[in-house]
Parts: C-alpha cells; structure tokens; sequence
C-alpha cells in the first residue's frame, strides 16, 4: 500500500480554482420561467413526469414510451411560462408495441425499419387539430393520429417516440 506524503511545505495540499459551478462562484438561483410538453394517451389525464430541458431558440429532444388511446391518438399538451411563448414540435416514431396474450406481460414490442416523422409543426400540421403551421402556443392541448401513420397499425397499443422542441421563444422542460 502507497502512503501519501505528510502535507508540509515541501508538499502542499493540491488545489484548483473553483469551477464555474462550484457553490462560491454560482450566481444566486433565478426565478425560472420554465415551460414543458406533455404527450400522453388521447382520452386519458395529463401525467406529470418530465424530460430534457429546453431553452430559447435551441432544439432539445427527449425519447419516450407513450400509450396510445382508444382512437389511435396521442395528446401533446404545450406550456411555457414566457409571456407569448411558443415552440415548434416534432415527433419521429422509431416502434409501437402490440398486445400479445401468447407472450409474458402480454406486450410485444416492434422497432421501425427507420424512424417515421409523424409531426413537425414547422411544416405540416397533417394528422393534427391544429389550424396553422409554425411554433403551437403556450397551454394548447392537441391531438396527433398515431395509428394508420408510418407504419404504426391500428392495433398498437403504445408508440416509442423521440419528441423534440425547436424554435423555443421561453425556456422550459419536455414532459411525458
């Protein structure tokens, strides 16, 4: 076993100025003005958990499991706490899973040969409620058809998904 050498003159304690994020040189927490996206089963409660962090006029992405509803939709549900704050959505589907009785927890899981855009409201609002093209506003709900898109049969019961927010006008977090 090594010993270390008694700290002495000869031998003094080895430091490093602090980091930009060490406590002594961090500027005083801010108010955030935070934001989010929530994507989740059309006909079912909003959940509360969350993804990635996003800010203004970066593009940040977040991949998730989300159940599809009944009708084969999912919900994406947009909030940012900027006054006028918007973002524009994309959403690449890369699998679904299926119900299975003949398999253990009765879920089967099929990945895409490539990833399908199922939305990117920069350039098409197809398959949606929405009305117009661009960035959706803060605290708007609206519905995505999931199933008969990309390859995603009517029988799928969750879709695996890489959601993005671009073009972010506020700072905020994705959440499924």
């Amino acid at each position: 076993m090594t010993r270390s050498p008694p700290l002495s003159a000869a031998h003094p304690p080895q430091s490093r100025p602090p980091s930009p994020r060490s406590p002594s040189t961090s500027p005083p927490p801010r108010r955030p003005t935070g934001g989010y996206v929530t994507t989740y089963a059309d006909g079912s409660q909003r959940p509360k958990t969350s993804s990635p962090n996003f800010t203004a006029s970066t593009t940040a992405t977040g991949y998730q499991i989300v159940p599809v509803g009944n009708d084969g939709k999912i919900d994406l549900y947009t909030h940012i706490n900027t006054t006028g704050g918007t973002a524009a959505l994309i959403v690449d589907v890369t699998g679904y899973f299926i119900s299975d009785s003949t398999v253990s927890d009765d879920q089967t899981y099929t990945p895409l040969t490539s990833a399908g855009r199922a939305l990117d409201t920069r350039s098409s609002i197809a398959h949606t409620n929405l009305t117009s093209t661009g960035t959706v506003a803060a605290d708007k709900t609206f519905t995505l058809q999931i199933t008969g898109q990309n390859g995603i049969p009517s029988t799928a019961t969750a879709v695996a998904i890489n959601l993005a927010a671009a073009d972010a006008t506020g700072t905020g977090y994705l959440q499924t």
